[in-house]
């Protein structure tokens, strides 16, 4: 019984990489000139199955950006809204559909 557990366990997270390493090869190409981050979040979420959480006074939020990518991905896109400022980025795999 605990080395089918075990198996099974490992099956699970296995998938859940799997997944994670999927999502993070989705590539954008979108022109997100003049809209705020919380917009640019929203696109992504509309467009892959990526999700942002962040607090409310998160004050970045609402900056503009100017920002063209053509086949980037998430990290990419990231990396290059919050360049030069001392957000960090975390990232998290929830794995819904597996």
């Amino acid at each position: 019984m605990v080395i089918k557990l075990t198996v099974f366990i490992s099956l699970f997270f296995s998938v859940n990489l799997l997944a994670l390493e999927n999502s993070l090869k989705t590539r954008f190409t979108y022109d997100f000139t003049g809209m705020t981050v919380r917009e640019v979040f929203q696109v992504l979420e509309q467009q892959s199955k990526f999700r942002f959480f962040y607090n409310e006074d998160f004050k970045t939020i609402d900056k503009i950006v100017d920002l063209n990518v053509k086949d980037e991905n998430v990290e990419g896109i990231l990396d290059k809204i919050f360049s030069g400022s001392d957000i960090s980025i975390g990232k998290q795999s929830y794995c819904t559909d597996c």
